[in-house]
């Protein structure tokens, strides 16, 4: 997935396995910043999300340890 025009503004450093499973498959509960993390499976939800200032997933590779977590600032 290519992200253009966008950068982390905070990076979580914890991981998605770990997060708090939900009733909503693509979202997780995190117990250190008490939010809901969405995982994006694409651009449109990424800018969807950013828009409404949530936390984000976004997988960098093809291993499920390589997700980055965090909130997203549009640039």
């Amino acid at each position: 997935m290519e992200i253009r025009n966008c950068k982390f503004e905070y990076e979580c450093p914890e991981k998605w396995e770990s997060l708090v499973k939900t009733e909503q498959q693509n979202v997780r509960y995190c117990n250190i910043c008490d939010k809901g993390v969405h995982f994006c499976k694409n651009e449109k939800e990424i800018f969807e999300l950013i828009k409404d200032n949530k936390c984000i997933a976004i997988e960098v590779s093809d291993t499920p340890e390589m997700v980055m977590m965090g909130s997203m600032i549009n640039i």
